[in-house]
């Protein structure tokens, strides 16, 4: 008796064994295909300039069991300074497919005198080619990051200040949504002490000395800055482009100036 059930013991090992190992053959990443969107909106499956292969890819996943791979780790080996490796989909059962986002230089903070660069989805980023950008540091009373890791999101301990991060952000990808490379927005902008925060408002001072006041910036901001700069840059109401002119964008989207 003892005898017959060692028997099926080993057979029921052997069996899970050999299955294991069918399995392992057929879920092992054999395939990668790469899809790249590209900051203008468009979707490429091409090879890009400076982007990850899908040799690169298979560098990292081939061989291994598509079940047990992790995206995180994989993701982490595909950053590079011109695209953000961010999501990966199994396909089973031997394929992975990768998007990558294309980065774009938004912004620099200065903490202790050196520059940090950040994309426009607020992840760090080096600059090796020296392109100009805004210096978004005047909207933080306290520079208290606590990660400036390369590829990373760049994160303050202040939740205070990851939010203004993001409203700052905000706010260049809306001026470029206006058709003003990111690039050329110091032009437009300023260069350095553009944005600031009084309370619960978000200030954006002009070059030419009108200042926008922004309540509520968490709330619709893309809408109503478009609305605001609409109204601004509009060439019947120059009159706005002087100094000390406040245009004040409210909650409800309402453009007033204090020259009403």
């Amino acid at each position: 008796m003892k005898s017959k059930r060692l028997l099926i013991l080993i057979a029921v090992v052997a069996i899970v064994l050999v299955v294991m190992i069918l399995l392992s053959a057929l879920f092992s990443v054999q395939e990668a295909w790469v899809v790249f969107h590209r900051f203008d909106g468009k979707t490429t499956y091409a090879p890009e300039q400076g982007a990850p292969t899908i040799e690169d890819i298979l560098k990292q996943a081939k061989g291994k069991n598509i079940i047990f791979l992790s995206k995180s780790e994989l993701l982490k080996n595909l950053q590079t300074d011109n695209w953000h490796a961010m999501f990966v989909v199994k396909k089973f059962p031997n394929e992975v497919e990768v998007h990558f986002f294309e980065r774009t230089l938004a912004a620099k903070i200065v903490v202790g005198g050196k520059d940090i660069y950040i994309d426009s989805k607020g992840n760090v980023v080096t600059n090796p080619d020296g392109k100009t950008c805004v210096n978004i540091s005047s909207a933080f009373a306290l520079l208290d990051v606590v990660s400036q890791e390369v590829n990373q999101p760049l994160q303050f301990e202040s939740e205070a200040n990851n939010q203004r991060l993001q409203q700052v952000l905000q706010v260049l990808l809306t001026v470029w949504r206006c058709n003003i490379e990111y690039e050329d927005i110091p032009a437009v902008l300023g260069s350095t002490n553009v944005f600031t925060y009084e309370n619960d408002k978000l200030i954006i001072k002009m070059p030419s000395g009108a200042r926008f006041e922004v309540y509520a910036p968490q709330k619709n901001l893309e809408n109503r800055l478009i609305d605001a700069f609409s109204a601004y840059y509009n060439a019947e109401n120059n009159d706005l482009q002087k100094d000390g002119v406040i245009i004040v964008v409210r909650e409800d989207g309402k453009i007033t100036t204090d020259k009403e």
